[in-house]
């Protein structure tokens, strides 16, 4: 298959400015403001869906949102003739839609049209730019902080919105504000390093408080909120987050937990919860907690009184979620939410849970838009994207015509460019508003565009005395569908029609055709999604039943969807209240109307060559209807639910934004989401809803899977020999063979498994992860794709540099070493310790405990995020200094931390080693005690345990000390195997090989690593390998791939080493067919084949990041190709097995 890797699209999405959540009163919805302008509606349920896009506009930098759901009755108690009269008025407020405030810069406080999406009303804030905004908690005042030092108040109540006073002026901008409990009492913070509490009634200042301040400059007072206690809590641009006393506003505490400015704050409806983020990127968890208060002290030193408990404020926790400023933060404590969210320069957002913001992992939602900025004219290979105030379209390049098949080409290879891509045309508008749609006929020679007020179309043509260069020509009698903007525009294949879903959600069809003698008609008008409509042919139900329905509920919603069919006999539109209609354009009527689903539709697309439309959903399943028939497809009616379709590509958290086909073959279908492309046989079914979709991860289990079937074989030839077999086993045709004597006769038996006897499992939804993150994908011809990327270090290039600060724990990096990428993280503390943490969501963590006299210790929970290539951070307080730190293999929440080395056996046993001893503990996690059942002493009282390992195959501890080996059987507690003088030196480490049951590997201070053999101790070493020229610290098998070796040294490198010919590996070859070959280099598209050269013993990379001893190396629990290497100095870096290795062993074994 040829694929156009496009990454030269021009699309640079906007910061975050502002977050905020809708009342708890009304349905649970976030908007962001960003700094084009633009505001973004997003639903949590189904994981974060994107509802709306309201446009901004040039200069409209969103600074501040509010929302308002107004619950109460303003009216006097005698304006009710009865209290069901007044209950009903009550009812009929609470179920009124939630209004939004938006207002920035420009000094303009707007009111949004949540349907139409414009403005509603907008007034002039009368005081310059608006730097805050907040609602009361009745929701009947809007009051705004000026940059003229002044708060004015709106009355929103009852639909208003009209201007009532001002505060009382200061001489400085007005920052931030927040509204008391019984809004009686408002706090705003300055830029004159001030914070007043005003008297709302009167308007006037009653108390001012004053944060510290560098001389010569002001402290700006970012954030303030006001606690359901009272307190107040504030962030300025020291780094400082102080809790204030709300009645006598003296400082309670004071924490200097940043290191530069703090620019948000969120706080729990409880009062006993904040959080505080800014520039310097870290994310922290402040809680109130019952703490002892210290005992009076008599005369003689002596304490005396009972223990009293206060309430105390404590860092809690701090992780880093994002690479740049953290500018707005929003919290919804509900069940059916529990979000933080944050967002800021780096233009994602990122959702953590509020009540378990150290346990769970982070979602970040993805960048990329999720409605579409890009169309393409297929026949004349142009591809055309959207910005917020222009567009750009580029001529796709031509690759020579292959003279064998796809197949036979080298999978990854790139195809020579007779003909490179090109841009041949960029409009930008003098418009002070955002596009919101846009469009491109498919002959090429139509492009219109809109916003919110306008539809302009303008026609294309080449210019005949210059060759490549386009002509554009506005059609200034096109009428703009009578002055209404648009929200989805599309022309119909045959170019003769340009449809648009108009602001006020009407569809309209436009004729086109006579644009010569300026003629365009409006050929058509459906209401549909106004609400109106009367009968319908008919609806389509999802058992296939036909019904009569009428054409819209009375409701009038946003339309966000839009396809038609590619014989432009039909139109399909779908709004945001799940309603999905469809037209014929033939006929120009109303033709069917689809059934609503459970989750929002993302998008809408036909098929290329039949009347078949499919409707991808939020929840990830898709549904196929054949709207000629009026019936949904028989696979989608067996298949499409979440009880049939894969759980895997259920949990992708990205939701599927297109679909696309392959004309080559008719009979499948390709969804697509920012992270995944995932091809789908409709001729087949779902089969093993379990089985991996990655076509890379199915490789790997095929491979794990195959060890497993040769494992088994090798026991059932244990079997055998130990019951006394005339012969050995033999191989015939990879087959195990064994000589049985069964009734005075010899017999051949086949040693057979049920992995063995089972044919292949039917295959569908293959994913592949190799183009990321997506924009746009769609064919342009058969077997040719057309995929846009829009990767993340594009959009860094184009971001102010992120705050930086020159010492350890307050920046990571990202490194490039040619293909090789690597990320960095540094402590602020010495450390020797790491641990892999067992991983329940798919991510890489590892644990660090630290090592310091003079200071508190931490330890160091990181999680590594592979689609930015970096690492979060939660961090925990420990009382001691941190020798060994050992995560649990079963339960992610567990981890032990001791003065030498402790080691799992399994959840409820441990093994800690001591200088002298080896101590045997039954542990109760419930009642937090350990009970010691065995240990084993040194047998040499010369020399201490250095290091011990567990044998993964059987209940054996295996430790080293001075220069020998030894391994004690853990329920006899007797020695299985010693090795004296294993070495010349003394050893440090130990590690057993997780797939063969009698190898392990030893490192010291001689500089070598060595590979024991334990069935034979007499034969010395069966490897030896000697590429450090210091101590050798550590050494970890890669519980995966066995030919994989980590070691670390104090000669400060990491060194990756192939052992394969003592690995399970030389026993095994993977070889796939010539089928499996070309479904890559159709599907995959990844690099490499089954011709690449298998892997051989030596030095694979030495990795030279340190610049002190590296004491501990860890392979991921969940990615094999990744791992992490520890110095002293306190600096962790996560690498990854390069990718010529790493196809090398998927390949050839």
């Amino acid at each position: 298959m040829e694929v156009h890797r496009c990454r030269f699209v021009d699309y640079v999405p906007s910061a975050a400015n502002a977050l905020a959540f809708a009342p708890n009163t009304t349905r649970p919805i976030l908007a962001c403001g960003r700094a084009n302008g633009d505001i973004e509606l997003w639903n949590p349920k189904h994981d974060w869906t994107l509802e709306k896009v309201i446009p901004g506009g040039k200069n409209t930098s969103v600074e501040a949102i509010a929302w308002a759901h107004q619950t109460v009755l303003t009216e006097d108690e005698d304006f009710w003739d009865s209290e069901k009269e007044k209950q009903a008025a009550i009812k009929k407020l609470t179920k009124t839609p939630p209004r939004l405030f938006s207002a920035g810069l420009n000094a303009v406080v707007t009111e949004w049209d949540l349907t139409s999406l414009k403005p509603k009303r907008s007034v002039d804030s009368h005081g310059g730019a608006v730097w805050c905004m907040a609602t009361n908690n009745a929701n009947t005042v809007l009051a705004v902080g000026c940059e003229d030092g002044c708060v004015r108040l709106f009355d929103i109540a009852d639909g208003e919105f009209a201007f009532i006073r001002s505060f009382d002026k200061q001489r400085t901008r007005i920052l931030s504000l927040a509204w008391s409990q019984d809004d009686k009492i408002m706090v705003t913070g300055s830029a004159n390093s001030s914070i007043y509490k005003w008297d709302v009634e009167q308007g006037r200042v009653a108390t001012r408080m004053t944060v510290e301040r560098v001389p010569g400059e002001d402290t700006l007072v970012w954030s303030v909120k006001i606690l359901s206690t009272g307190d107040i809590v504030s962030g300025d641009s020291l780094g400082h987050v102080k809790i204030w006393d709300g009645t006598t506003t003296t400082m309670i505490q004071s924490f200097n937990s940043h290191g530069a400015d703090v620019l948000c704050l969120a706080v729990g409806r409880d009062g006993t919860t904040v959080f505080s983020s800014g520039v310097d990127r870290k994310c922290n968890q402040y809680r109130l907690v019952d703490q002892p208060a210290p005992k009076k002290t008599g005369k003689n030193g002596t304490t005396h009184g009972k223990t009293e408990m206060v309430n105390k404020w404590v860092l809690s926790a701090t992780r880093r979620f994002h690479s740049h400023d953290v500018r707005a933060m929003a919290m919804d404590e509900s069940r059916n939410v529990d979000a933080l969210v944050t967002g800021g320069v780096d233009v994602s957002l990122v959702v953590c849970s509020a009540s378990q913001f150290t346990d769970i992992n982070q979602r970040r939602i993805s960048y990329v838009p999720q409605r579409p900025v890009i169309s393409m004219s297929k026949s004349t290979r142009l591809m055309l994207c959207r910005q917020a105030n222009g567009i750009k379209v580029w001529r796709l390049g031509k690759s020579a015509s292959p003279i064998q098949p796809f197949s036979d080409f080298e999978i990854g290879a790139h195809m020579d460019l007779i003909e490179p891509q090109q841009a041949v045309l960029e409009m930008n508008f003098r418009d002070d508003r955002n596009l919101t749609s846009s469009a491109m006929s498919e002959d090429g020679h139509w492009i219109a565009v809109a916003d919110i007020e306008e539809v302009k179309l303008f026609r294309i043509d080449e210019n005949p005395s210059l060759p490549g260069q386009l002509i554009v020509k506005k059609q200034k009698s096109f009428p703009g569908v009578r002055g209404t903007g648009a929200h989805f525009l599309a022309f119909t294949p045959d170019n003769s029609r340009l449809v648009v879903a108009s602001t006020d959600s009407t569809v309209v069809i436009v004729g086109i055709s006579q644009w010569e003698s300026k003629k365009f008609d409006v050929l058509a008008k459906f209401s549909q999604h106004r609400g109106v409509g009367g009968k319908v042919a008919g609806s389509m139900d999802v058992d296939g039943e036909e019904q009569e329905v009428s054409g819209g509920d009375g409701h009038v919603e946003t339309i966000i969807s839009m396809a038609v069919s590619a014989d432009g006999q039909w139109l399909a539109t779908g709004d945001v209240k799940n309603r999905i209609f469809v037209f014929n354009l033939d006929t120009v009527q109303h033709h069917a109307t689809l059934p609503t689903f459970d989750a929002p539709l993302t998008a809408l697309h036909f098929h290329p060559s039949s009347p078949v439309l499919v409707i991808p959903t939020a929840s990830n399943v898709f549904y196929v209807f054949n709207v000629e028939t009026r019936l949904m497809s028989d696979w989608s009616r067996e298949y499409s639910s979440d009880k049939a379709f894969p759980t895997k590509f259920l949990a992708f958290r990205d939701k599927i934004q297109g679909v696309a086909f392959n004309p080559a073959r008719k009979n499948t279908l390709m969804v697509w989401g920012a992270k995944y492309m995932c091809h789908v046989d409709l001729t087949l079914g779902v089969g093993d809803r379990n089985a991996a979709l990655s076509v890379g991860k199915r490789k790997r289990d095929e491979m794990i899977e195959a060890e497993k079937r040769k494992q088994q074989r090798e026991r059932r030839m244990m079997k055998y020999a130990e019951n006394g077999v005339l012969s050995a086993p033999d191989m015939e045709n990879g087959e195990a063979v064994v000589v049985l004597e069964k009734n005075g006769k010899k017999v051949r038996k086949v040693l057979t498994d049920d992995f063995m006897e089972n044919q292949e499992a039917e295959v569908n939804f293959q994913v592949i992860h190799k183009f990321q993150p997506l924009m746009f994908v769609d064919f342009l011809d058969d077997n040719s794709l057309v995929v846009v990327e829009l990767p993340f270090i594009k959009i860094l290039s184009t971001l102010p540099p992120s705050y930086y600060r020159a010492s350890y724990g307050t920046n990571r990096t990202s490194m490039e070493h040619g293909e090789h990428r690597s990320c960095a993280y540094g402590l602020r503390h010495q450390a020797r310790c790491l641990s892999a943490i067992k991983s329940t969501d798919g991510k890489s963590s590892f644990i660090i405990g630290t090592q310091e006299l003079s200071r508190p210790n931490e330890v160091h929970l990181l999680t590594f995020d592979e689609e930015f290539f970096e690492i979060s951070t939660t961090i925990f307080n420990h009382p001691h200094e941190i020798w060994d730190i050992s995560a649990s293999k079963e339960d992610p929440d567990l981890f032990f931390t001791c003065y030498r080395e402790v080691i799992w056996q399994d959840k409820t046993e441990v093994i800690s080693v001591e200088d002298w001893r080896i101590c045997i503990w039954d542990i109760d996690i419930k009642q937090g005690t350990a009970k010691l059942t065995g240990s084993i002493d040194t047998p040499d009282k010369g020399f201490k345990f250095t290091s011990a390992v567990m044998n993964p195959h059987a209940q054996e501890v295996v430790a080293v000390y001075g220069r020998s080996i030894q391994g004690w059987n853990l329920s006899s507690l007797k020695p299985t195997f010693t090795i004296k003088d294993a070495q010349p030196a003394l050893l440090f480490c130990v590690d057993y090989n997780p797939n063969r049951p009698f190898q392990i590997a030893t490192g010291g201070d001689d500089c070598k690593v060595r590979i024991w053999d334990v069935r034979d101790i007499t034969a010395g070493p069966i490897m030896t390998i000697q590429d450090h020229t210091h101590w050798v610290w550590s050494v970890a098998y890669n519980k995966f791939h066995d030919q994989l070796m980590l070691t670390s040294s104090s000669d400060c490198q990491v060194n990756l080493q192939s052992i394969v010919s003592i690995s399970t590996g030389a026993e095994y070859k993977y070889e796939g067919d010539a089928s499996e070959g070309e479904q890559g280099a159709e599907e995959d598209g990844e690099q490499g084949d089954n011709v690449q050269d298998p892997p051989t013993d030596g030095l694979v990379q030495a990795f030279d990041q340190h610049e002190d001893s590296v004491y501990q190396v860890a392979w991921s629990s969940v990615d094999p190709w990744l791992f992490m290497s520890l110095s002293h100095d306190g600096r962790a870096v996560m690498n990854q097995v390069p990718s010529e290795e790493k196809f090398k062993i998927l390949l050839n074994y």
